[in-house]
């Protein structure tokens, strides 16, 4: 086990500290890339997390000398576009409310598609 701590350690060519100091400047700018890519802020903050995560595990695959910034930015837009694949992200949850009820319950499902395709048959007058 500590062989295997001591070689995880030899492969990472950066430091938890300096991996930071790289990412930091970085995450606005990757944040502003998800959320142009996913239209959700909130997934977008997600997103981010993730590639982070993703890439603090796969630093040892980073060249040094590459450009950071292209590599993080690379994991981010894909995680982006693994969610956009994924069947849960065409699923929205719309409220039905019932007759005399405040509260909606959680409970009918459109599918994406069929939103995404009502909305662009609107107008653009239509839309807000």
């Amino acid at each position: 086990m500590v062989e295997a701590e001591g070689q995880m350690a030899s492969d990472r060519p950066i430091d938890e500290a300096a991996f930071l100091s790289l990412i930091h400047p970085l995450v606005a700018v990757a944040h502003r890339l998800a959320h142009g890519l996913l239209r959700s802020p909130s997934e977008a903050e997600d997103i981010v997390q993730e590639a982070t995560l993703k890439a603090w595990a796969k630093i040892g695959r980073f060249e040094i000398g590459s450009d950071f910034k292209a590599w993080y930015l690379t994991i981010v837009a894909n995680e982006c576009r693994q969610t956009l694949r994924s069947a849960w992200w065409r699923v929205i949850r719309v409220p039905f409310v019932e007759r005399g009820s405040s509260r909606p319950p959680q409970d009918q499902v459109v599918a994406g598609d069929e939103v995404r395709r009502a909305f662009d048959r609107l107008s653009y007058d239509h839309r807000s």
